[in-house]
């Protein structure tokens, strides 16, 4: 449905939007009894950006929440394009992969046999589980984008009623 010409105008789960701001408060000193009004204050940086996120809140909760749940997309990792299997086609990161693919040729290569025997018994898996890309697409993102599903922040549902 993200693709549609005609977007439906009611929320919904995986709908993307546009200039949302994401704040992230990044702890360096966690906040503890021993550093409570001492002199070693806890200490933190703050992350905002503005851009993509799509809502993960499910469809059937929309209406009833008060704030809405949305993940970040960010362009493609240039880590993910080192690994010739995924820079090839990054949409493969959505899908469980052989392990000889879940890492870079030159770094499988480098395992010796019975990491490699390791990796084999385990089978296929996703190698970025908390990721979902979005391949780039004409007049919607102009690179590869990725939904970052680690970064989680909340919306209040009453600030997105006008947005379309």
């Amino acid at each position: 449905m993200f693709y549609a010409e005609t977007p439906n105008p009611s929320i919904r789960q995986g709908d993307i939007f546009e200039g949302l701001v994401n704040i992230g408060i990044i702890p360096s000193k966690f906040l503890t009894v021993n550093t409570l009004n001492k002199e070693h204050n806890p200490c933190f940086s703050v992350n905002l950006a503005f851009g993509y996120a799509t809502i993960i809140t499910p469809c059937c909760d929309i209406q009833k929440r008060d704030y809405l749940a949305f993940c970040p997309l960010v362009p493609l990792q240039d880590k993910v394009r080192q690994n010739e299997f995924f820079n090839e086609n990054p949409t493969r990161l959505n899908l469980k992969v052989e392990p000889e693919n879940m890492v870079p040729k030159r770094v499988w290569d480098g395992f010796s046999d019975s990491e490699k025997a390791i990796r084999t018994r385990t089978g296929k898996r996703y190698a970025f589980v908390h990721n979902f890309v979005f391949q780039k697409f004409e007049g919607i993102f102009p690179n590869d984008m990725v939904i970052d599903f680690s970064c989680v922040f909340n919306i209040s549902r009453k600030t997105l009623v006008s947005r379309q």
